[in-house]
């Protein structure tokens, strides 16, 4: 197997995990709006227009949505890895 191939296979397991996981968050998130709306709203229509104007947003920002979505994954990775390097220099390994 060549590197381009090998290339193509890690780019389509990332593509999927991607997938997944964006999948994943919006389920995540559409739990948590219903849940705040049924704690807040009692009743049926304004759930049901929260969720239209949440499906309408989210279709007028579609192009965006990942960007965020990548800018917000760089900026906790980043974090993580700048707090790992200083808890790394604070705690030498004997």
């Amino acid at each position: 197997m060549n590197n381009d191939e090998r290339i193509a296979r890690i780019e389509r397991r990332i593509s999927l995990i991607l997938v997944i996981s964006v999948v994943q968050t919006v389920a995540v998130v559409a739990l948590c709006v219903c849940l705040l709306v049924n704690k807040f709203l009692a009743s049926t229509l304004p759930t049901v227009l929260v969720l239209v104007v949440i499906a309408l947003l989210a279709y007028f920002f579609r192009k965006q949505i990942p960007g965020w979505f990548g800018s917000l994954s760089r900026y906790l990775f980043s974090k993580m890895l700048d707090s790992q390097k200083t808890g790394s220099k604070d705690h030498p390994i004997h």
